[in-house]
């Protein structure tokens, strides 16, 4: 699973996870989530490194705009540092995650776009 990717599904079960779900799928949905937010703690530490690396933390803590590409260090670009973060995005990371039987989501009013979010742990 490509790190951007753990984003999506992670969002998707967050929109699960505040449905009243059977004890079984909301156990799996909570597992699932926990597993997925250790990896997204991860992340985000490589984020704040990238972040170091860029950007020019004295001048974003004066400037009014917050946005990385007004606050990045002399010399470097805003595709300098998006070229690392999509590298960084395209990752591949190994979790094990259980799946959920879409018949265990049937009681349930769920919208297509959520089920494309958690496509990767539903099975037929």
């Amino acid at each position: 699973m490509k790190i951007k990717e753990i984003y999506t599904l992670h969002e998707g079960l967050m929109t699960l996870a505040d449905k009243e779900l059977p004890a079984k799928v909301s156990y799996r949905v909570q597992k699932n989530l926990s597993k997925l937010e250790s990896e997204i703690k991860t992340i985000q530490k490589t984020t704040e490194k990238l972040n170091e690396k860029f950007v020019d933390m004295e001048k974003a803590k004066d400037n009014e705009s917050q946005l990385i590409k007004d606050n990045l260090k002399d010399g470097v670009t805003i595709e300098d540092y998006q070229k690392e973060l999509d590298e960084l995005m395209v990752q591949d990371v190994e979790i094990e995650l259980r799946k959920i039987h879409i018949d265990d989501l049937s009681d349930i009013m769920i919208k297509p776009v959520v089920l494309s979010q958690i496509e990767q742990i539903i099975e037929e």
